[in-house]
């Protein structure tokens, strides 16, 4: 099979699993969506929509997001971890965006990743979540499984790992394919004892087991 063939088989395995998700940020608003992307590094998708459902109760706007007490952010944002840089990010962010972009966020993944906190894989998550833009972002449990399916062989940044998986992948609703490869990670694809019994790619793909 090519890389295009292997992931359709591995677009219809887990369609069979999971079929249609849902984002797993709670947000109302696309600046509560940024947010919570930026928040949610080296955490818990429960832990940052546990700290955005007071957070986004208390700044209702990015006028008050801009003007928010940095102490006060840092206390909010303390259950995430890295909660200085996450707050210093998030207060910059606001301002840029209520300030130079009248409250407009950006629709470009280039002028995204120019706000503070901002890199690939947020701006891409960003897009994909709000606009079904056609790109696979690539956190750490899609990393493993592209890897253990052994789909892009000795490529291991996420970011060349994200662009080869839109330059293969041929099927329709990116994001939801995304969110399948997640919840493959987190429940059968796992970093410590993997479930290889109930595993559908242990007998072809999966190079641990062949």
């Amino acid at each position: 099979m090519n890389k295009t063939e292997k992931l359709k088989l591995v677009q219809i395995e887990l369609n069979d699993l999971y079929g249609e998700t849902k984002c797993f940020l709670n947000y109302n608003k696309d600046y509560e969506l940024l947010f919570a992307i930026m928040l949610s590094a080296q955490t818990t998708d429960k832990s940052v929509n546990n700290v955005t459902s007071i957070l986004f109760e208390k700044y209702k706007s990015l006028e008050e997001f801009s003007k928010a007490d940095i102490n006060e952010l840092i206390t909010y944002l303390m259950p995430l971890g890295l909660a200085k840089n996450k707050a210093k990010h998030l207060l910059k962010t606001a301002n840029i965006l209520h300030n130079d972009f009248n409250d407009i966020i950006p629709k470009n993944r280039e002028e995204l990743m120019n706000l503070p906190g901002v890199g690939y894989k947020t701006a891409t998550v960003f897009l994909a979540e709000l606009y079904n833009y056609p790109s696979i972002p690539v956190d750490t449990h899609i990393k493993r499984v592209i890897s253990k399916l052994n789909i892009f062989p000795k490529v291991n940044d996420p970011t060349k790992i994200s662009q080869n998986l839109d330059k293969y992948y041929k099927e329709n609703n990116h994001i939801n394919f995304h969110r399948q490869l997640i919840l493959f990670g987190r429940n059968i694809c796992t970093a410590r004892n993997p479930k290889c019994n109930i595993c559908p790619f242990s007998k072809n793909l999966c190079k641990q087991k062949n």
